[in-house]
């Protein structure tokens, strides 16, 4: 990473963000109703008890140790933290110009982060479009505490077969597939993206080159997703082995068939058409991803987007708990990460609430009124 990006991190840090907080005390929690992410309903009331960053219990009565801070949340839904699948916090716009350097990058990307938080976004999977690990330097700032934000599962350069931009990984041969997967995981990725689409002024990857990163990669124990439109892209990709597929809008009902076969979760992207009812209907996981980073407003206005277009879903004729999974369980496990996505002794302590019930009305979403990540408050309902 470039010392000017880590020290531009650490000036975004001091804009938005205090110091360190302390621990946090062990916290309960009165939920009015909570979703249950697993099972795709709402249950409720309950009581939730926090601790050491965890939810320790949750039931209908529960021991609290002395001293617990109590947080009367009677009057909302609680969730799981909001995960959006797929995001860029480094791009404002179609694509990054020449007049939008490092500096302004890491400033922009420290306000998303920070909207994404507020919205009740506690964990957000950026593809890219990055520079050269911009994502990486902003997780890292945000783990260290120094700027306020999600937690970032992060993929580095995309790897394409030609690369007009640093934002891209160009790869020449199968084994330079191999050498920029090692590259990636040294820098501190979560993920490999490899894009799985050719077109007139890019060829695509070949098979060889995408089952070469896809190995390496999963000897480092990093997932790979394949950004794919077309239905032979996608066809492609799952030959080599992937994880997960970006975009998905050209997938034919055989291929959908063999998503849900080879359990390979789809993030769709919007505008969504038929073909989001179809994948549902073909039993494929579906994760929600907003794409935010292109043209979906000022940097404040971040996390507010990724749940507009959460919302579209209903346009798209999906149901409340479509969305709602989509972006809770089903976003936790396209990340492999146990623990979040739910509300369950053990779990992360990711946890939002909500004005109203959005199994009811998905415009709930819009009233976040409570947010927690690991433990700590972000967002509280004013006394």
């Amino acid at each position: 990473m470039r010392a000017p990006c880590r020290a531009l991190l650490a000036l975004a840090g001091a804009l938005v963000a205090g110091p360190v907080a302390a621990a946090e005390p062990a916290t309960l929690i009165y939920a009015g109703r909570v979703f249950d992410s697993a099972a795709g309903q709402m249950v409720g009331p309950r009581l939730i008890l926090v601790q050491d960053g965890r939810i320790a219990e949750i039931g209908s009565a529960l021991a609290v140790p002395p001293g617990t801070r109590r947080i009367d949340l009677r009057a909302y839904t609680v969730l799981p933290g909001l995960i959006e699948s797929h995001a860029h916090l480094l791009v404002d716009g179609a694509e990054p110009g020449p007049a939008v350097g490092e500096s302004l990058r890491a400033l922009r990307g420290a306000a998303h982060a920070r909207s994404y938080l507020e919205a009740g976004y506690t964990s957000v999977r950026d593809l890219g479009k990055s520079g050269r690990y911009a994502d990486v330097a902003l997780k890292r700032a945000i783990e260290e505490g120094s700027v306020p934000g999600p937690r970032l599962f992060v993929s580095g350069p995309a790897l394409v077969s030609f690369a007009p931009s640093g934002d891209r990984r160009a790869v020449r041969d199968a084994e330079d597939a191999r050498t920029a997967v090692r590259e990636h995981a040294r820098q501190g990725v979560d993920l490999i993206r490899i894009d799985a689409d050719g077109s007139a002024e890019q060829p695509a990857l070949s098979l060889e080159e995408m089952q070469a990163a896809v190995a390496e990669a999963h000897a480092a124990r990093l997932k790979v997703t394949a950004f794919a439109a077309s239905d032979a892209g996608i066809a492609r990709a799952l030959e080599a082995g992937v994880d997960a597929v970006e975009q998905g809008e050209g997938a034919s009902i055989e291929t959908l068939r063999r998503m849900r076969q080879e359990s390979v979760p789809l993030v769709p992207l919007p505008p969504y058409g038929e073909r989001l009812r179809q994948a549902r209907d073909e039993g494929v996981a579906l994760a929600a991803g907003s794409d935010a980073g292109f043209g979906t407003g000022a940097p404040q206005e971040r996390g507010e987007a990724a749940r507009r277009v959460l919302l579209a879903w209903r346009e798209a004729g999906m149901a409340p708990r479509d969305a709602l999974q989509a972006a809770t369980i089903h976003g936790a496990r396209l990340l492999g990460v146990p623990g979040l996505g739910v509300l369950d002794a053990g779990a992360h302590a990711d946890i939002i609430a909500v004005l109203g019930d959005p199994m009811a009305n998905l415009d709930a979403l819009n009233r976040v009124v409570f947010v927690m990540k690991a433990g700590r408050l972000v967002k509280a309902p004013a006394p």
